[in-house]
């Protein structure tokens, strides 16, 4: 099943449309009933919440401007009493990610200060849209670009951080949730960048589904040109392959990075001036 999920800041609902043949054909929207937005003007992360039930699947949507969102939908849904709501953190919210625990959901966030931190919220739930069912915000350290992956390794956080008194986060970190705590591990340092080579764009994190390995892509900027850069790591993180280029980057903004890997093949999609890119991880 292929879904395509359309949260409307303008009306406040969520349209969804499903395709059975592999994406060769869709289904009329179906629209779930206004309430199932938060109704921020940015949308961060849809994220699929796995149900046991045969052909039932919801959805969780992180979204920011002027707050920080949550919300749940699904094409079951008939009736929204209580299916979003918004965070109030302090500072803006430049962005949010979302995540799978194994016990509960979380949402990461970055704030938008001159010395911006990243933040979460957790719930022992799957997928709860109340807001009273969620911890209060834990800041993890300063940095941005958050980036949530999970995976039969468990769930990671993946940012970019300062690594002293910099002017912008230079080095690439990839933290471990702890499910007894409720808090994300000590760093495992991806790569460590300088003011020259750090990109303030967001990149792509992706657990693969099978083996639990690691991927992470980010913008490099070299004296050639920029180029999108790819690690792995097959141990949970604590060690990392060397810097890969997959791809060489049009300058201007690099957007929507996404990695989806399987048994050890997948994709890595990324858009940026000259449009929207996609690399086999296969082959390289």
């Amino acid at each position: 099943m292929v879904y395509v999920v359309g949260p409307s800041y303008v009306t406040g609902n969520t349209v969804i449309w499903t395709s059975t043949n592999g994406g060769a054909s869709f289904s009329k929207g179906y629209i779930v009933p206004v309430g199932s937005y938060a109704g921020d003007t940015g949308v961060d992360d849809v994220f699929r919440i796995p149900d046991p039930r045969p052909k039932v699947d919801f959805f969780s949507v992180a979204s920011h401007n002027p707050g920080l969102g949550f919300s749940t939908t699904g094409p079951t849904i008939v009736k929204c009493i209580m299916c979003s709501f918004s965070f109030v953190p302090s500072g803006g919210v430049e962005g949010a990610t979302l995540g799978l625990s194994g016990n509960g959901a979380v949402e990461a966030y970055w704030t938008d200060a001159d010395a911006p931190t990243f933040d979460f919220f957790w719930s022992k739930y799957d997928d709860v849209p109340i807001a009273n069912e969620w911890s209060r915000s834990i800041e993890v350290t300063t940095g941005d670009n958050a980036r949530l992956a999970g995976g039969p390794k468990g769930l990671f956080l993946l940012s970019q951080d300062y690594a002293g008194h910099e002017s912008a986060p230079t080095r690439l970190d990839v933290r471990k949730w702890d499910a007894a705590t409720r808090r994300f591990g000590p760093r495992m340092t991806v790569f460590n960048g300088s003011s020259s080579t750090e990109s303030p764009y967001i990149g792509g994190f992706g657990e693969d589904s099978v083996t639990g390995a690691l991927y992470v892509a980010w913008e490099g900027l070299t004296s050639k040109g920029d180029v999108m850069n790819l690690w792995t790591s097959t141990d949970g993180g604590t060690k990392w392959s060397a810097a890969t280029e997959v791809a060489s980057l049009s300058r201007g903004d690099v957007d929507a990075a996404r990695l989806a890997v399987r048994d050890g093949k997948g994709y890595l999609t990324f858009e940026d001036d000259a449009g929207l890119h996609l690399v086999d991880l296969a082959h390289l």
